[in-house]
């Protein structure tokens, strides 16, 4: 009895410590939600204009209209899927509310075109402890809710710059784990929804059909094709029934090249290929005689036949949040247009396993350094060299992109030596 009144005690002490980082983290984010200085120059406010088109133009006719705002030269034409689109025009329902519609760049309007992201971002801070918790105990578990709670790099994306990576890294870390359940169907239609939040997620399609393809069966294999297609589907529905399917697949098809440079300032591999001027080198340029933005792709597409030999050698679960984790590096860093925020996802992905292995951590601390420098160098950027082209960021940027260069070279290794030694970690 005294043993189960202790345990019950435990979970206690446990549930509230969490609920508290939990809503610390939640009254933080919403302080800062209304400081728009702290926004990337536009990023916020195209949301807001988009949620507008949504109501002024009709919700299926957003594709087709580009709303007039200065900052955008009447070009403020979505190139986000239907799920954001819905969450926009539910946003700006809300905000209508308060203000009139249209209003733009208010601090009303801040906090409310930010809370969807915040909200993901503390739904993932407890997601994450209840991971840890299952493998590693109630200290690792509120360990890891305070070190993505208070992110300082994902509490400014969310928070202060206005994105929304938080939400499709959920539905990440989400598919993830059910690939660990073997719960392939869940995470083919999980999957999709993170690709059609943000279609950055598509790093995690070469693991999915490699999980699915060495554990399960051709039907198996069948049924996800179809699981994925009816939530393609479903998540598009009014703009099919509108007759509006082409206007979908054209932003899945036309929205990759919108940034034709090497890097779009993501100091990676390109940004040090153009000599930290991203404005200099478009990737369409031809270098031994192929384009470097088809160099970029091959790069990328040996990366993820690493990573799937990788995950063929190492068939723990812990090898499969190294091997998403890992195609979330190789994106950021291999492929061109690249922008600074695509390597968010890789925090989440690690933490699963960030109690297991010190290289872990040593690799999650030195990259949350050098990504909240990439964010912060992009913001001022941004900032001081308004109505202007981005231009190199002094050394600082350079000096970055080799850290992280020779940090994905040695993850490389690392990555090796456990494969060659099937490690079973």
């Amino acid at each position: 009895m005294v043993l189960q009144n202790s345990a019950i005690q435990t979970r206690s002490n446990f549930k509230i410590l969490l609920c508290l980082i939990v809503i610390a983290a939640g009254i933080f984010r919403f302080a800062l939600a209304p400081q728009k200085t702290l926004e990337g120059k536009g990023d916020t406010l195209l949301f807001q204009l988009w949620g507008y088109s949504a109501h002024h133009n009709g919700l299926t006719n957003v594709y087709e209209h580009s709303v007039d705002h200065p900052w955008f030269f009447n070009v403020a034409r979505p190139n986000y899927l239907p799920p954001y689109m819905y969450v926009l025009w539910f946003l700006e329902s809300v905000h209508s509310q308060f203000e009139p519609l249209g209003t733009v760049l208010t601090p009303v309007a801040s906090i409310i075109y930010k809370t969807p992201a915040i909200l993901f971002d503390l739904l993932l801070a407890g997601f994450l402890a209840w991971l840890v918790r299952k493998k590693f105990g109630d200290k690792w578990a509120l360990v890891a809710a305070g070190i993505y709670a208070f992110h300082p790099a994902v509490i400014f994306e969310s928070a202060g710059w206005g994105q929304i990576d938080s939400i499709n890294t959920f539905f990440m870390v989400l598919c993830v784990w059910l690939m660990t359940k073997k719960k392939y169907l869940w995470a083919t239609a999980v999957f999709t929804l993170a690709f059609f939040i943000k279609m950055q997620s598509i790093v995690l399609l070469p693991l999915l059909f490699y999980e699915i393809y060495k554990n399960s069966s051709i039907k198996t294999m069948f049924k996800a094709f179809w699981v994925g297609a009816g939530t393609v589907s479903l998540l598009s529905l009014p703009f099919f029934l509108a007759g509006k399917a082409a206007d979908v697949f054209a932003v899945i098809f036309t929205s990759p090249g919108t940034y034709k440079f090497v890097s779009a300032n993501a100091f990676n591999f390109w940004w040090l290929f153009s000599g930290g001027y991203w404005i200099t080198k478009s990737d369409t340029q031809v270098f031994l005689g192929l384009q470097l933005i088809t160099i970029g792709f091959l790069l990328f597409f040996a990366a993820v036949v690493f990573a799937l030999w990788f995950r063929n050698r190492v068939k723990t679960e812990t090898g499969l949040w190294l091997a998403a984790a890992f195609l979330a590096f190789a994106f950021f860093m291999l492929p061109t247009e690249m922008h600074e925020r695509y390597l968010f996802p890789i925090f989440a992905l690690l933490i699963p396993i960030l109690p297991a292995l010190k290289k872990v951590r040593w690799l999650f601390g030195i990259l949350s350094l050098t990504f909240l420098w990439n964010l912060i160098a992009v913001f001022i950027i941004l900032s001081q060299h308004e109505g202007r082209r981005l231009e190199n960021f002094w050394g600082g940027s350079l000096f970055v992109a080799i850290v992280n260069l020779l940090v994905f070279i040695l993850t490389i290794t690392w990555y090796s030596q456990m494969a060659k030694k099937r490690e079973p970690i």
